[in-house]
């Protein structure tokens, strides 16, 4: 009798925590999803200054997309291990998620990290890349298209267009520059510094605008890092917890 009690605790016991299993799975996938489009979101949205900094602000996105792709794959793994009631799957899912977590949470550290020392790196790339505004076109083109997108002018302001250390131009500050009603009149706005009226530019440095665009980046990346991976750890136990009773409900079996 009270073997037959034990067999009916363990059939329990592995039913609440197959379906436990099943349930985290789900989630875990949908969370796979997430990471997935969150990631080629931010790809889609940095890629476009992206040559600011050789492409280095791109790891945190790229990170998300690959990660989040792997996720959706374990996920599918860790549903048919806890259909089947596969120990050995289990224990694969298991080493798959435990990679995972720690995989989500180097990009939330590697987020909060990177955006201690946002404000140092951006200044040295926007200077490096400003002052070669003439020679790079490809730099040339991300600067007129952040300036028009921020509204901005020069790293601190318009006047580092002019800034002798650079050498860069004759002219007065790039078109992208001025502030205009009429995007007609923006070519050869600002080429001369004696234009009567002098062309209105824009006041803020860009410095300042693609800081906080940055650091919101990271605010997504470090956050979902860091709470996807807590998340997986309480997985982990459920797969701990599902291969015992596995275990144990095939023992019950074995000796009844």
């Amino acid at each position: 009798m009270a073997r037959q009690g034990l067999f009916e605790w363990d059939n329990v016991l592995l039913g609440l925590t197959k379906w436990g299993l099943i349930a985290f799975n789900v989630a875990f996938w949908v969370l796979g999803v997430v990471s997935f489009g969150v990631g080629i979101w931010l790809y889609l949205t940095n890629n476009e200054f992206a040559t600011l900094s050789e492409g280095r602000d791109l790891l945190g996105s790229v990170f998300l997309i690959a990660v989040g792709f792997g996720v959706i794959i374990v996920g599918f793994l860790g549903i048919v291990a806890a259909v089947w009631e596969s120990m050995v799957i289990t224990a694969v899912f298991s080493v798959m998620v435990g990679l995972s977590l720690g995989m989500y949470l180097s990009a939330g550290i590697w987020a909060f990290s990177h955006k201690a020392g946002t404000r140092e790196n951006i200044d040295r790339e926007l200077t490096r890349t400003a002052s070669q505004y003439i020679r790079n076109p490809s730099y040339a083109e991300v600067w007129d298209a952040m300036q028009e997108q921020f509204q901005c002018c020069g790293v601190t302001d318009s006047s580092d267009w002019v800034d002798e250390r650079w050498v860069v131009t004759p002219r007065f500050a790039p078109d992208s520059c001025c502030v205009l009603e009429d995007e007609s009149e923006r070519e050869g706005c600002g080429e001369d510094p004696f234009r009567v009226p002098l062309p209105e530019l824009y006041s803020q440095g860009c410095l300042e605008e693609l800081i906080d665009y940055e650091e919101r980046q990271y605010d997504i990346i470090g956050p979902i890092g860091i709470a996807f991976g807590v998340f997986q750890v309480f997985g982990l136990l459920l797969c701990f917890l599902f291969c015992a009773t596995v275990r144990s409900t095939k023992d019950s079996y074995s000796t009844t």
